[in-house]
């Protein structure tokens, strides 16, 4: 059923070079579409409203959409930060959350996206995002936790992560529209938004895991850090609010010249608000589609679904 408060946006502008220089999105698997894979599963997980951000043969791609599904056009390659931002004009005044996905990622289920919902929902997040653990090397970003590395080699950062949350504990941002108090429509400013709150929300409750500090690229990473097994599925919920504010205060300083989706997260943890993570245990849920290879492996990974819904039959 579909929620009034929930929107998706789907980044789906990329080119595919190593598809045949075809819209990526539009390759096939499962019987559909990627795209409509991932539009379906945003549906199912009860957004009301889908935008998809178009670019390479954006003509083709959007006569694909379901109805009622829309459409914005990203006409420069600028990063998924950027990319995102162009569904601003039709959900910057979006009263809600808004799921972020990538439109070449079909295995995607609309059970964990209601996860994902959930846990901003729950009260304590400003964010979530679906991570999942990958082998050594891969090229996903890394998920960094206030307890990833020893005291030794994380302690710098957290003491500034601490000091930032200490600066803005009395004018701390609603997670909600932003405002530094409360207007009477938003929930109540939740005690877990600080990084030293000892009362914080069940969501937020990760002793074993920690919590959720940053999200560095593998092309920014340093040696640690690409050690981590912990990555970003490239799948979140944010608050809308919250999402389009700080998406304008994104910088291309780092070592693509992009503006990251991914900095959102550090600006929430920046500003004395909670991300929650929720670590999928079907690492099939974020393949994504870049070559005729990842598509085989999509191909297979809905076989072996198939197969398991059917007993094996």
């Amino acid at each position: 059923m579909a929620d009034g408060r929930l929107a998706a946006v789907i980044l789906a502008a990329g080119q595919g070079k190593r598809m045949g220089g075809v819209a990526k999105v539009l390759c096939q698997a499962g019987g559909r579409t990627l795209i409509d894979a991932v539009i379906a599963a945003a549906r199912e997980a009860g957004a009301s409203r889908v935008v998809c951000v178009l670019g390479h043969e954006k003509e083709k791609v959007a006569a694909s959409l379901p109805a009622g599904v829309e459409w914005v056009e990203q006409k420069e390659r600028l990063g998924t930060g950027h990319a995102a931002m162009q569904a601003e004009p039709l959900l910057g005044k979006f009263d809600g959350e808004v799921l972020v996905l990538c439109g070449d990622t079909p295995l995607l289920k609309a059970s964990t996206l209601e996860r994902l919902v959930g846990m901003v929902r729950a009260g304590g997040a400003a964010a979530s995002v679906m991570t999942f653990d990958a082998p050594a090397g891969t090229s996903y970003g890394r998920i960094i936790r206030d307890n990833t590395f020893s005291a030794r080699s994380t302690g710098a950062f957290n003491a500034e992560a601490a000091e930032n949350a200490e600066e803005r504990r009395e004018q701390r941002p609603c997670s909600c529209c932003d405002n530094s108090s409360n207007n009477e429509k938003c929930p109540p400013l939740s005690s877990a938004a600080s990084a030293s709150s000892s009362s914080a929300p069940s969501a937020l409750k990760m002793p074993a895991d920690g919590r959720v500090m940053r999200i560095v690229e593998a092309k920014d990473a340093k040696p640690e850090e690409l050690a981590v097994r912990e990555v970003n599925s490239g799948s979140y919920c944010f608050r809308a609010a919250g999402l389009f504010s700080r998406l304008h205060r994104l910088t291309n300083r780092n070592a693509q010249g992009e503006y990251y989706l991914t900095d959102v997260v550090g600006l929430l943890i920046a500003d004395g608000l909670g991300v929650a993570a929720l670590k999928t245990d079907d690492p099939d849920e974020a393949l994504g589609v870049n070559s005729p290879d990842d598509l085989a492996a999509v191909e297979a990974a809905f076989r072996r679904r198939s197969g398991a819904a059917s007993g094996g039959r």
